[in-house]
């Protein structure tokens, strides 16, 4: 059985795949499958900003936190940031992640008084550094709050131990 004979040779598409960066179609194929898609790739992974605010825990210096809870406004005030119903919830979570944090942090031996007053008084300190990065009204009075917290009192006083 005889085959037929192709128009081109298979090895001209390999020269062409593999064209070297001197020639112009070389250059120009090399750009569309390397620069490209990596160009894409790069557009498509920047718009997952939203990602960070909704993860709760740790990074470095900043504790960030998660509340998504049912407030309901009192009277006619406006649920904003500065609203003390807000603030609660966000302490108290807050207040929560930091004294678990210590809890796993400080060594048993260490705890004392003076150990207690020194975390004490950078709790205050990193609870006053409160910001409220996202506050958004959802369905039926829930509300979902992202806030971050300056924990470095925190930090400097467990490198002090």
């Amino acid at each position: 059985m005889m085959y037929k004979k192709l128009p081109f040779k298979l090895y001209h598409i390999h020269d062409f795949l593999s064209a070297p960066i001197a020639t112009a179609r070389g250059f120009f194929f090399n750009f569309l499958i390397k620069v490209i898609p990596v160009v894409l790739f790069s557009i498509s992974c920047s718009s997952h900003q939203k990602i960070n605010l909704q993860s709760e825990g740790f990074y470095g210096n900043t504790l960030r936190i998660v509340v998504y809870d049912f407030i309901i406004p009192e009277g006619e005030a406006e649920i904003n940031s500065d609203n003390e119903q807000i603030k609660e919830k966000v302490y108290s979570r807050a207040t929560l992640l930091i004294a678990s944090y210590l809890s796993i942090k400080i060594p048993k031996e260490k705890i004392s008084p003076a150990t207690d007053k020194l975390f004490n008084n950078a709790i205050e300190k990193t609870l006053g550094s409160c910001r409220i990065m996202s506050l958004s009204a959802e369905e039926n009075s829930y509300y979902y709050i992202v806030a971050d917290f300056d924990i470095s009192p925190i930090n400097d006083a467990l490198a002090s131990l």
